[in-house]
C-alpha cells in the first residue's frame, strides 16, 4: 500500500457575521473550500501530498470535505478497534464538536495560558533590571 502524506487546512466560519449572514451556509462553507483549495492545492501536489480543506462553520456546520475527511476517518477507525462504524462516527463527531468549540473560544476569549503561569519578572537586560546583575 502507498501511503502518501496529507494535508489539512482548517478555516472556521462565522456564519453569523454581517457578510455571510443573508447567503446559504452551505454556498459558504464551499466558497471557504474553493478558496483553500486556490491558495494551497498546486504546492501540496508539487509535492505528492493530497490536501484537504477543513471547512466549519462556528456552530459546528461541516463542509462538504471536511464530511468526507470525518467520514473516511471513522471508517478506517472502525476497523482498527473493530467497533461498529455508528459507535466509532458518534466519538468522532462528538471529539469534533469539542474542538470546533475550543477553537471558536480560543478565538473569541484569546490564549489559553492560565495568568498564573505568566512571568511577570523583568528582563536581566533592560535598563532598569540590568542593575540586578551587579547586586
Amino acid at each position: 500500500m502507498i501511503v502518501r502524506m496529507r494535508s489539512i487546512d482548517v478555516r472556521v466560519i462565522n456564519l453569523d457575521a454581517a457578510s455571510h449572514c443573508r447567503k446559504d451556509p452551505d454556498k459558504v462553507l464551499r466558497n471557504g473550500e474553493r478558496d483553500k483549495k486556490r491558495k494551497y492545492l498546486d504546492a501540496c501536489l508539487s509535492q505528492r501530498r493530497h490536501f484537504t480543506p477543513f471547512v466549519v462553520s462556528a456552530d459546528g456546520l461541516l463542509g462538504t470535505e471536511a464530511e468526507a475527511l470525518a467520514k473516511r476517518i471513522s471508517a478506517l477507525l472502525a476497523a482498527k478497534w473493530e467497533r461498529p462504524y455508528s459507535v466509532v462516527r458518534g466519538n468522532v463527531n462528538a471529539r469534533l464538536s469539542l474542538d470546533i468549540l475550543r477553537a471558536r473560544h480560543l478565538c473569541m476569549r484569546g490564549s489559553r495560558v492560565p495568568a498564573g503561569t505568566m512571568s511577570y519578572r523583568r528582563s536581566l537586560w533592560d535598563a532598569d533590571g540590568a542593575l540586578a546583575l551587579f547586586r
